[in-house]
C-alpha cells in the first residue's frame, strides 16, 4: 500500500522481485546539465532574482572547495522537478531556479574567459599542457549549456521565463564563435545596451542577469587574471590564471552535486515544501501564501491558473520597488505584511498572517480572486504615486482638468510622505482596501479625500509632535482596529465604508475620538476655527523647523500645494529625482555669511517686537525654548556641517532646488542666490520665488527674513491645511 502512494510521486526506474527502484539520483553540474533533457523553469514561477550577494557567496563556495584536497566536495541541496513520462525530454524545475542559473551564467563566462579577459593575452607563449586542459574545461563549460541538433542548430539546455529567455539565448548562442578581444567588447557593449533597455528595464530577471553576469566576471578576473594588474603580468603568472581557473571549472562541474527528485505530478511539491517548512526550515512568507492558497486546488487548470496569478503580482512588486525613487516596499515580505496589517491593525507573524489570508481570502475562489485584484490595485496606486502622468493613471481620471492638475500635486505631496514616514503606507494600503469596490469615479473621489486626511495625520504625528516610529505605527494601528470594530462589512459595497475613513481621521483631528492623546492638539474657540497648537516642537522636528531633510521637504512641499499646487504638478519623476533642500543661510556660512550671525537677545528682542498676529504658534513658549537651546547662536564649527537649534533649520530658511542649481549656489553670498533664483530656468524649484511663500523679492536674507517666512509657513499649516478639503486649494 505504501510503495503504491510512492508510485503516484515518483518515476520508477525499474521493478526487482515487486520492488520499484525510484529515480532519485546525486548528480554532480555535468551529469545534472548533460543528461539529455532540456531544463524549463514554469511560466508561473518567479523570475530569477538572486541578488549579487548570493551569487559571489556560490563562487566563493567553489573556489574554496577548488583549493582543498582532490576528494573535497560541495553539496549544492536537493532539486525537485517533474517529468511526465521517463521518455519525456523536458524537466520542468520546481525548485532550484536560483543555483541552476547561476550556474549556466558562471560556465558561460567560464567558455570565453581567453577571449574577454585581456586584449593582450596570447595563448601560444603559454605552456602547451596549460593551453591543452584550459580548452578542454572550457569546452566542458560550454556543453553544458547548449548543445547542437541533428539538423546543426544549437538548443539551449536550460530556459527561463520569455522575457528573460530571450536575452539569455542570445548571451550564450550568438557569442560561442566570438574569438577576439575586439569582437567580444562589442557584443558585451550591444548586450548591455540591450538588456538595459526600455523593454527590458522592468524585468526583475533581466537586471538580475545583467548585475550577477557582470559579477561572475568581476570575481573570475579578480583570482585568475589579476597578479600584477598594475605592471605587465608575466608568462608565469598568467599560467598560474589558467591552471586556477582550469581546476576552478572542474571543481564545478565534478565536485559540486546535487540530488534530483523527479516527480510525476508538480502538485507533490506543495505537500513537499509544506513539510519542510513544518520541518524549521522557514520559507519565505510569500511561499507560504502561495502554497496555501493552493493546497486546497483540485483542478489543473485553476491551479495553473493561480500560479501565475501570484507570478504577476510578484514581478508587478518587483518592478513597483525598480522603476522609482524610492522603493516603497523593502521586499515582497514587506508588501505582504503592510497588506495585512491594514486588515488587522495588529502586527502578525508569519505564520498568523497566512492564517488571516485563509479567513479573509480562501472561501471560495471568487474571494482568492478579490485578493488578487484588490493587492494589484494597491500596486497599481503606488506606481501612480511614482508616475501620476502615466496612461492609465488614478489622476488622468478626472474629467475636470483642475482637478488633474490638484491630484497630480497631491499625490507628490503624498510621495514625500511616504519618503518622510513609511508608517503611512498601511493607512493608504487600508484605504484602498476599503475603496476597492466602488465604481472608479467613486473610488477615485474618495480615495483623494482619504489621502488628503491622512496627509493631515502623517502631519501631526509625525511632523508636529515628533513621534517616535514605533508609537506612530501603534497609533496607526489603533486607528484600523477602531475603524473595523465600527458597525460596517470590509467587503460590502456600501459607501459607508469608504466615507468612515476620512470621516474618522477629521474626528481624530478634532479630538473627537478618544482612541489616544495627541499631545498639544487642540481647537481656538470651537469649531471651524484654526487649529491651535500648545506644544510648539521636540527636539529636531515641530512646527517651524526640522533637521530631517525629508521632513522639511514635505513641508515645503504641503505648502506649495496650499499656495500653488500648480508648481508641484508640472514635474516628472526625472525632475523629482534631482531635486535637493537648499538652505537660504547656508550652513557653512563662515565665508560669505559671517556678519550676518545673531545672538540670542537680538532674536528675543525681534520676536517681541512683532506686532501681534492671530498666530497658531505661541510666541513666548517659543522664546523660553530659544533660551535653552545650547547651540541656537551660530559659531564655527569645523567639520560640522549643521547646528540644529538655529535659525538656519527653520523651514523658512528652505526651498527646493534641482541639484545643479543647488551645487552651483552652494554657499554663495544672498546677492549671488538671488540673481540665479529670480533669472535660472531650473528643472525644479518649489515654491515658485514670486509667490505668498516664495522668497527672492527681499533684499537681503537675515534671521528676521527666516523668522517671518517661517511663522507664515506655520500660520499656513496649522490655519489652511486642516480647513481645506484637497480640491479647493
Amino acid at each position: 500500500m505504501a510503495n503504491s502512494v510512492i508510485n503516484n510521486i515518483l518515476h520508477t526506474t525499474s521493478i526487482v522481485n515487486g520492488e520499484h527502484n525510484y529515480e532519485v539520483t546525486p548528480r554532480t553540474v555535468r551529469s545534472f546539465l548533460m543528461e539529455g533533457i532540456r531544463r524549463k523553469i514554469p511560466p508561473y514561477q518567479r523570475p530569477y532574482s538572486w541578488s549579487k550577494t548570493n551569487v559571489e557567496s556560490l563562487l566563493k563556495d567553489i573556489y574554496r572547495t577548488s583549493k582543498i584536497e582532490e576528494n573535497a566536495s560541495w553539496y549544492l541541496g536537493t532539486i525537485y522537478s517533474t517529468k511526465y513520462s521517463m521518455t519525456s525530454l523536458e524537466s520542468h524545475l520546481l525548485d532550484g531556479q536560483q543555483r541552476v542559473t547561476t550556474l549556466i551564467l558562471i560556465l558561460k563566462e567560464i567558455s570565453w574567459f581567453d577571449v574577454i579577459c585581456d586584449q593582450a593575452l596570447d595563448l601560444t607563449q603559454l605552456d602547451a599542457e596549460v593551453v591543452k586542459e584550459w580548452k578542454k574545461q572550457s569546452k566542458n563549460a560550454m556543453q553544458c549549456i547548449y548543445n547542437t541538433d541533428e539538423d546543426d542548430v544549437d538548443i539551449m539546455r536550460f530556459e527561463t521565463e520569455p522575457i528573460a529567455n530571450k536575452i539569455l539565448k542570445r548571451y550564450i548562442l550568438e557569442s560561442p564563435n566570438i574569438d577576439t578581444f575586439e569582437a567580444a567588447s562589442l557584443f558585451i557593449k550591444n548586450f548591455d545596451e540591450e538588456i538595459t533597455s526600455e523593454m527590458y528595464q522592468y524585468s526583475p530577471s533581466t537586471r538580475a542577469l545583467k548585475e550577477n553576469i557582470s559579477t561572475i566576471r568581476k570575481f573570475l578576473k579578480d583570482h585568475f587574471y589579476s597578479q600584477g594588474q598594475n605592471r605587465e603580468r608575466s608568462i608565469e603568472e598568467i599560467e598560474i590564471g589558467f591552471r586556477g581557473i582550469s581546476k576552478f571549472t572542474k571543481t564545478l562541474l565534478y565536485k559540486l552535486w546535487l540530488i534530483e527528485v523527479p516527480l510525476r505530478n508538480e502538485g507533490y511539491s506543495l505537500q513537499i515544501f509544506e513539510g519542510i517548512n513544518n520541518r524549521g526550515k522557514e520559507l519565505s512568507l510569500a511561499d507560504k501564501l502561495q502554497f496555501r492558497s493552493l493546497i486546497r486546488v483540485e483542478a489543473a487548470d485553476a491551479e495553473y491558473d493561480i500560479k501565475m496569478k501570484w507570478k504577476d503580482l510578484f514581478v508587478s512588486i518587483e518592478n513597483l520597488n525598480s522603476s522609482g525613487q524610492n522603493n516603497n516596499f523593502k521586499s515582497q515580505e514587506d508588501f505582504y505584511k503592510i497588506f495585512f496589517l491594514a486588515h488587522k491593525g495588529a502586527e502578525s507573524t508569519s505564520d498568523q498572517i497566512v492564517d488571516l489570508f485563509q479567513e479573509k481570502y480562501l472561501d471560495s475562489a471568487e474571494s482568492l480572486l478579490r485578493f488578487f485584484n484588490v493587492a494589484a490595485d494597491v500596486v497599481s496606486f503606488f506606481k501612480d504615486v511614482q508616475k501620476p502622468y502615466s496612461e492609465n493613471s488614478f489622476s488622468i481620471g478626472f474629467a475636470d482638468s483642475n482637478q488633474v492638475e490638484k491630484s497630480i500635486a497631491l499625490l507628490g505631496v503624498l510621495r514625500r510622505l511616504l519618503i518622510a514616514s513609511s508608517s503611512s503606507r498601511v493607512l493608504i494600503v487600508d484605504l484602498i482596501i476599503s475603496v476597492s469596490n466602488q465604481d472608479d469615479n467613486g473610488r477615485r473621489n474618495l480615495m483623494t479625500q482619504g489621502i488628503w486626511n491622512i496627509i493631515q495625520l502623517g502631519v501631526v504625528l509625525d511632523v508636529f509632535n515628533n513621534q517616535k516610529t514605533n508609537t506612530i505605527r501603534g497609533y496607526y494601528n489603533i486607528i484600523i482596529r477602531h475603524r473595523n470594530n465600527i458597525n460596517f462589512n470590509r467587503t460590502s459595497s456600501d459607501n459607508r465604508v469608504a466615507i468612515q475613513y476620512p470621516k474618522l481621521i477629521h474626528q481624530i483631528l478634532n479630538n473627537e475620538e478618544d482612541l489616544f492623546k495627541i499631545d498639544g492638539l487642540t481647537l481656538k474657540n470651537g469649531k471651524r476655527q484654526p487649529y491651535q497648537f500648545s506644544s510648539l516642537f521636540s527636539p529636531g522636528v515641530g512646527l517651524i523647523k526640522s533637521k530631517s531633510n525629508d521632513v522639511a521637504k514635505l513641508i515645503i512641499y504641503i505648502t506649495t500645494y496650499l499656495t500653488e499646487y500648480r508648481t508641484l504638478s508640472k514635474f516628472s519623476l526625472i525632475n523629482t529625482q534631482r531635486e535637493e533642500l537648499e538652505h537660504i543661510f547656508p550652513r557653512k556660512w563662515e565665508a560669505h555669511w559671517s556678519e550676518k550671525t545673531y545672538t540670542m537677545d537680538e532674536v528675543i528682542d525681534y520676536l517681541e517686537s512683532l506686532p501681534e498676529r492671530d498666530s497658531s504658534l505661541n510666541i513666548p513658549r517659543l522664546i523660553s525654548m530659544l533660551k535653552v537651546a545650547d547651540d541656537f547662536e551660530l559659531r564655527n564649527l569645523g567639520k560640522r556641517d549643521s547646528q540644529e537649534n538655529s535659525v538656519i533649520e527653520w523651514y523658512g530658511n528652505k526651498i527646493i532646488l534641482s541639484n545643479l542649481e543647488n551645487k552651483k549656489l552652494s554657499n554663495k553670498a544672498y546677492s549671488d542666490k538671488k540673481r540665479l533664483y529670480l533669472t535660472s530656468s531650473a528643472w525644479v524649484r518649489i515654491p515658485e520665488f514670486e509667490t505668498e511663500i516664495g522668497v527672492g523679492g527681499e533684499d537681503d536674507w537675515t534671521y528676521k527674513e527666516i523668522i517671518l517666512r517661517s511663522l507664515n509657513i506655520c500660520d499656513l499649516l496649522c490655519n489652511k491645511l486642516f480647513d481645506t478639503s484637497w480640491d479647493s486649494v
